[in-house]
């Protein structure tokens, strides 16, 4: 679940800025959250009277879960430019 080396730069702080297994494990969990809340934001939305609420919401979903499998493929074929 955690990257190896993942705090191996002394002083700690820089491990936050300079380890690339530390800022790619923030990124992802920071990507899980904003997932989680978007599906939590799509359900409250689904009970919206307006029907151009409800759309708007579900293009939003499938925008972020778009955005989900970019990172995913990205970081499976290392970065490439």
């Amino acid at each position: 679940f955690f990257p190896p080396g993942m705090w191996a730069i002394e002083p700690l702080w820089r491990n936050l800025f300079e380890n690339d297994g530390t800022v790619q494990f923030i990124h992802r969990m920071v990507g899980y959250v904003i997932l989680a809340l978007a599906i939590g934001v799509w359900f409250a939305a689904r009970r919206s009277a307006r029907m151009a609420t409800r759309r708007a919401f579900d293009w939003v979903l499938v925008a972020i879960f778009a955005q989900m499998v970019l990172g995913i493929v990205t970081v499976m074929h290392s970065s490439p430019w």
